[in-house]
């Protein structure tokens, strides 16, 4: 014999509202979260990327056996080959076949490695960075490069080390001022 079922069986319409509102609120706040993430990973993404194209510019100093020598364009937000009116080094020791990177994020400043001289900025107030690479994939010419995120919130750092050639990416530290590269971020 079946037992009839109580009819008091469910869920009462103001559990479901509570229920209903407590999964709202935690999908408005992990959305919240969720953008700020992107748009972090968004600016590592594009500094990564730069420095995957550097590293790749290094290797072709290194298989040509010539210098590679590069600039980078606060204005453009591109990195390409130097251009021949530019260029320190002769024709026939350069590098061919330099493909133009954009950095997909925006420049807030290009500095010189403080160990050279001028000649690795053209222009004024540091609009353009020249970057060279030896054949022996030495940096004869390098600095810092920061990136910032849409937002305005996040700001990357990418370090060119004369004259070992190293490569390497920070995160700004606001209340310094100054790029940190001691850890990955």
């Amino acid at each position: 014999m079946k037992k009839p079922l109580p009819s008091n069986s469910g869920f009462t319409l103001v559990e479901m509202t509570v229920v209903v509102g407590i999964i709202g609120i935690i999908s408005g706040l992990s959305f919240v979260t969720f953008g700020q993430q992107f748009g972090k990973e968004k600016i590592k993404a594009s500094t990564r990327n730069t420095i995957s194209w550097l590293e790749n510019v290094q290797s072709k100093a290194i298989q040509q056996n010539k210098i590679c020598e590069i600039t980078i364009s606060k204005a453009l937000n591109t990195a390409s080959s130097t251009d021949d009116q530019n260029s320190k080094v002769a024709a026939v020791d350069r590098c061919m076949s330099i493909s133009t990177h954009n950095l997909g994020s925006t420049i807030t400043s290009l500095s010189q490695d403080q160990s050279n001289n001028s000649a690795c900025n053209l222009g004024t107030e540091n609009e353009k960075l020249r970057i060279t690479f030896t054949a022996r994939g030495i940096l004869t010419c390098g600095g810092e490069i920061r990136i910032i995120s849409e937002d305005k919130k996040t700001t990357r750092c990418i370090n060119l080390i004369v004259p070992l050639g190293i490569i390497r990416e920070g995160l700004l530290n606001k209340e310094e001022g100054a790029c940190d590269y001691t850890s990955a971020h």
